[in-house]
């Protein structure tokens, strides 16, 4: 079990996309003196992406050549396909799955969602539980977990799933791909004997919009292979209940479970799940067709999509509106961008002046590749911007 490899830093946007092409230009770049410049990352931070690329299924590690190197998984292949800039639930979905799965490298994502599952639930109230956890998991009694390594965990996993809170520097904004699934909330309470306040987070229902049919096919089908690779049927307990099924992974109850497989009915022939009475147990009746086919068939779709939607472009003969708007010059601008103008956000103003140095940061990071030789219609969902004065920056957001 591991606590805290993450150097405190949770998945931000555009990471994921950096390692994946990082990996396969150079497997060893991780391990590079100079990851740090090739990847435009600070040195804690490059180590906490070769954490996340593994947590999150997209790459394994292996020795060769007397030194460690990253290959991408089959998933990550995947990703790097059909959408590299993590802009569909589904694949944000199935990295939760990877995350809280991973008993090993993501302790606490899995003891999370797979044993504690509270309704909600406080700072104090997840160390106090995580470690109790942990004695009873663990074969060596004596073996103590640093609290501090369970605290780190405790921000890290909050800042996953919760859209970021804009007390915070101007890296920190850097939302995580995974706060879209809205699964954590949180509200202001009282301590009653202190007075003080403190902060109380809510586990929150998947949105059912947010899940495809073949997504939560894939993961009930995929825990089928693990638990009972012989067998056609399941319980209809388990799959709710059982460690990292469809019911944990997405957090859904009866009701959400049974408009999902009323969707597969609906729209997918050869893909139904039947319910079956076996004496007086509830039995669900699986498709005889393995997890990686139903995610090819996702992909298939997926493809299918975007070549009708891109000759449905070509005949309307559509320009695409600016992506960024003009705002003072001399504040600071956080702009939400959006890959095809999806759900753009209004800017949000800080007040503050760049300093000289700031701003040469600030064009340095810019003129990396992964931004900036691409039109802003490909950047991935978030990307912090700090400028002075706009006309200094306006060609690299609408190239020649």
């Amino acid at each position: 079990m591991y606590f805290a490899k993450h150097e405190t830093f949770h998945i931000r946007d555009g990471w994921l996309y950096k390692g994946l092409n990082a990996i396969e230009d150079d497997p060893n770049v991780f391990l590079l003196d100079n990851a740090p410049e090739h990847l435009g990352l600070g040195k804690n931070m490059v180590r906490a992406l070769r954490y996340w690329m593994q947590a999150t299924g997209l790459s394994e590690e292996s020795w060769a050549n007397r030194t460690k190197e990253q290959y991408p998984t089959k998933f990550g292949m995947l990703v790097k396909e059909y959408d590299p800039y993590l802009e569909r639930d589904e694949t944000i979905w199935l990295i939760h799955y990877n995350l809280i799965s991973n008993i090993e490298l993501t302790t606490s994502w899995y003891w999370f969602f797979n044993s504690y599952q509270p309704v909600s639930f406080t700072h104090s109230e997840f160390i106090e539980r995580l470690s109790h956890w942990i004695i009873t998991q663990s074969s060596d009694k004596d073996k103590k977990i640093s609290e501090n390594s369970l605290r780190k965990d405790f921000d890290c996993l909050v800042r996953t799933y919760m859209p970021n809170r804009y007390d915070r520097s101007p890296e920190d904004l850097l939302e995580s791909p995974l706060s879209s699934l809205s699964l954590f909330s949180a509200s202001k309470e009282r301590d009653e004997e202190t007075g003080k306040q403190y902060q109380r987070y809510r586990y929150e229902s998947a949105r059912l919009e947010t899940i495809h049919p073949l997504v939560f096919l894939h993961v009930l089908i995929l825990r089928q292979e693990v638990e009972r690779p012989n067998a056609s049927q399941v319980n209809l307990t388990d799959a709710l209940r059982e460690p990292m099924n469809v019911g944990k992974t997405f957090n859904i109850g009866m009701i959400g479970f049974e408009d999902l497989i009323q969707k597969l009915d609906d729209g997918y022939d050869g893909l139904q799940v039947q319910f079956v009475r076996t004496g007086s147990l509830d039995q669900l009746s699986l498709p005889d067709v393995s997890s990686a086919e139903i995610l090819e068939s996702w992909c298939k779709e997926q493809l299918s999509t975007e070549l009708h939607k891109g000759a449905r472009r070509r005949l309307t003969n559509t320009s695409s509106p600016p992506l960024v708007s003009k705002g003072p010059p001399t504040f600071v601008t956080i702009l939400k961008v959006r890959k095809r103008l999806r759900d753009i956000s209004q800017p949000r103003m800080l007040f503050k002046q760049l300093s000289p140095s700031s701003w040469a940061q600030v064009k340095s990071r810019l003129s990396d590749h992964t931004y900036c030789t691409r039109r802003m219609d490909q950047v991935n969902r978030s990307l912090l911007l700090r400028f002075r004065p706009f006309s200094k920056i306006s060609n690299l957001f609408h190239p020649p």
